[in-house]
């Protein structure tokens, strides 16, 4: 492996790691929207 192949594998698994970030970050933002206006009408 060269330093090119290592950095490209770096850069992919933090874009990788990040997405996952937004996407858990989305769902728990989604479920607390939920939550919220559920408890409005209660």
């Amino acid at each position: 492996m060269s330093e090119r192949d290592l950095q490209r594998i770096e850069i992919l698994s933090k874009v990788i790691a990040g997405r996952m970030t937004m996407v858990s970050a989305g769902r728990a933002k989604r479920r607390f929207r939920n939550n919220a206006s559920s408890s409005e009408f209660a």
